[in-house]
């Protein structure tokens, strides 16, 4: 059996929401991201250019959109709890590792193992990068009562995104070796 992995692993924390998928829900959402991208890909989309906003500006309306999306997801959830059998229900995690293939999360909801997950998370505020993946949990240990270490295969991420990943571990890893290297 081959254990080496393909993509490189750093450890790195980060909020994940997730909600459990069912192998139709599965196929239903994979489609919706197939149209989506095509929709994406075929129009254009307005990007922030430096020279137009300061970098103050763009970080402080990132950090307002995601405020914004907390406080609607927040909103949600409160509308929802009164339904325990909601589809719906998305969960939070908190990711402490990632690569181009996977991730591992401690949450305190227990997955059996192959459970199909749906996934988002923001991996970076500034430059902003936001992930939605659907995925399959290979592995789930209990690391004490009501916490759970989970690992989560990307099943179904698209090809921009894994490439978003891979280059800002690779970031990551530039700024911790120049970071090592000024205090020898």
């Amino acid at each position: 059996m081959d254990n080496k992995r393909r993509y490189v692993r750093i450890p790195l924390e980060f909020e994940v929401k997730f909600k459990i998928t069912s192998e139709d829900e599965y196929k239903e959402l994979k489609n919706k991201r197939q149209k989506k991208l095509l929709y994406l890909t075929n129009s254009h989309t307005f990007t922030f250019s430096e020279e137009g906003l300061s970098n103050i500006a763009l970080k402080s309306i990132i950090r307002l959109l995601i405020h914004l999306d907390n406080k609607i997801d927040n909103i949600y959830e409160l509308l929802t709890t009164g339904n325990k059998n909601s589809k719906d229900i998305f969960y939070k995690g908190i990711g402490m590792d990632i690569s181009g293939t996977g991730l591992r999360m401690v949450t305190g909801k227990n997955l059996s193992m192959d459970t199909l997950i749906f996934a988002n998370f923001i991996l970076s505020k500034f430059p902003f990068i936001y992930i939605e993946l659907l995925g399959k949990v290979v592995r789930c240990e209990p690391i004490k009562k009501g916490e759970y270490s989970i690992a989560i295969d990307f099943v179904d991420i698209s090809h921009e995104d894994r490439e978003k990943i891979i280059e800002y571990i690779f970031q990551k890893q530039r700024r911790t070796l120049r970071e090592k290297r000024t205090k020898v």
